[in-house]
């Protein structure tokens, strides 16, 4: 075989071409007021949960979570911790963690709930 394959961009192309396909696993929200390609992650979530003490809450409220994964490219700079962002227009959140990986966004967002 002459061609060269480079894994990083096959994993790259996979990204765009498949992980974040609406027709797949992602879908178009508005996010701070731009509409992206956003994938909601409820099992990886589910799992965080999981991995966190049982009466593990913030400021004594109930914080209801939720993971979003976003391309960089998409989203723009990456978000500070503490930050608010807003989901589809009328969901608020603040960002409680940010980790980024291969031009991917994966944040963890929190929504007080008294």
């Amino acid at each position: 075989m002459s061609e060269s394959f480079n894994f990083k961009a096959i994993l790259l192309n996979d990204l765009k071409e498949t992980f974040f396909l609406t027709e797949e696993f992602s879908e178009r929200h508005m996010v701070n007021g731009t509409e992206m390609d956003v994938l909601l992650d409820d099992y990886e979530l589910m799992e965080r949960k999981g991995s966190r003490k049982e009466n593990e809450h913030f400021d004594g409220i109930f914080s209801a979570d939720v993971l979003m994964y976003v391309k960089a490219e998409d989203f723009g700079v990456s978000p500070k911790v503490g930050a608010l962002l807003i989901l589809d227009g009328s969901k608020v959140y603040r960002v409680r963690e940010v980790t980024e990986e291969m031009g991917v966004y994966a944040l963890a967002l929190g929504a007080n709930k008294v």
